[in-house]
Parts: C-alpha cells; structure tokens; sequence
C-alpha cells in the first residue's frame, strides 16, 4: 500500500480515456478502489460522453463529466469556460488522493489543478514529474492490466477483471421500445457482432451476455 489509508478522506479517481474501451476494462479496478475506501467519499472523472456507462456504479458520491465533446464544439473562449467550470468542480470534492488510472497529457494536468496531497498514475504517464507516487506497470499486457497494478498498489483486491455492465431500467424501457419499432423483442434471438480486436476483454452491456471471441450472442 502507497500509503495510510487512514489519512484518506476522499478519493478522487480519474479515468477520462476517449477510447470506450478502455474505459470499460478500467470498470473492475474502479469498482475495486470504491470498495477499498468504502466509508469514504469517492469520485470519478469520465468524459461526458460515457457518463452513461458509469452510471450504475455503486458507492460513488458523484461522476465528474470531462466535457471534451462540447469543448471541441466550441471557440477559444467557451472551451476555457468549460474547462476551468470542470476544474472547479474536481477541487471542489477536497479530495485527499487523486488516481489517475490513465496517465494521459489531460489527465496529468488534472491531477496538479486537483489539489489532492497524493497524486497517483504510472510510472510512465505523460508528465510523470507531476505525481508524487507512481507505479511500475507490466510490459507488453493488456491496459486492463495496467489498471489493476495501480488499484491493487493502494490496497484494492481484484478477484475478477471482467466488469459485468449495467443500465438503468429505464434506458432498458427505452430500448426496448427501438427494438420494438424494428420488429424485435427480447423473446427473440438476436446475434450482435462486436467490433473490438481483442477477443479476451469483448465485454457487453447485460450479464446475460455471453463472450465467444469477437462474435456475441445474446441469449
């Protein structure tokens, strides 16, 4: 452990990866860190367009959306507007520990605004002179492994890598009601086909799910 997790508050950690796939191999690590500081007051920073992904994690007090998509829509001025709006509210959470699983040029520049006491990422992160903790990761694996070098360095035990997602009954209604419009229906089989190029870490949105390399079937 990097360091006393009694001196821990709140935890803020950061994964605001463009890639949604990396964001969801990073699920099982964040889920890991909540339940090591269970009792304490977590956050996590995503970018606004996966917020939906996030959203039925539970024992987060708050996700921070990193709007990347509507400052990249914007002028000079609105995206300044919009990032310190952002910034202003990552300090405000007073976090004591910033985890920044990503390690990215945003990111890094985040953890130094955050105000946190300890600032951790990898070792080998874009601007690693600005956290005061980094950590060694294996060479030549799977990110998803990167992720859980960095939650189990601050005492988070992952018994599981793969994160079985989750929606909200409410978006499981709405989509029901586009199948429903195309002739489909949940009593139906339906073959999904996922795009992603590794075949170990092919994740879908529902337990009922199943991985058979690159090719999912919904049953």
């Amino acid at each position: 452990m990097l360091f006393d997790i009694d001196t821990i508050d709140t935890v803020l950690v950061c994964m605001i990866d463009r890639h949604l796939g990396n964001l969801v191999v990073s699920l099982s690590s964040v889920r890991a860190i909540i339940e090591h500081f269970q009792g304490k007051d977590v956050y996590l920073a995503v970018d606004s367009a996966y917020n939906q992904v996030v959203e039925c994690i539970h024992g987060l007090d708050r996700v921070i959306q990193y709007p990347r998509r509507e400052m990249y829509g914007g002028n000079i001025l609105q995206r300044t507007i919009l990032y310190f709006r952002f910034i202003k509210e990552l300090r405000s959470t007073h976090s004591h520990a910033f985890i920044d699983l990503q390690g990215g040029n945003a990111s890094s520049i985040m953890a130094c605004l955050s105000g946190a006491a300890y600032r951790l990422s990898n070792s080998s992160a874009r601007r690693s002179y600005l956290y005061n903790i980094k950590v060694d990761l294996p060479i030549g694996k799977h990110k998803v492994h990167s992720y859980t070098e960095i939650a189990t360095a601050v005492g988070a035990t992952i018994e599981d890598t793969f994160c079985r997602l989750q929606s909200t009954e409410s978006r499981r209604i709405s989509l029901n009601r586009i199948l429903k419009l195309h002739g489909r229906n949940s009593t139906r089989q339906t073959n999904y086909y996922n795009p992603c190029r590794c075949r170990e870490y092919s994740q879908a949105m529902d337990n009922c799910w199943l991985r058979r390399g690159d090719r999912l079937a919904f049953c």
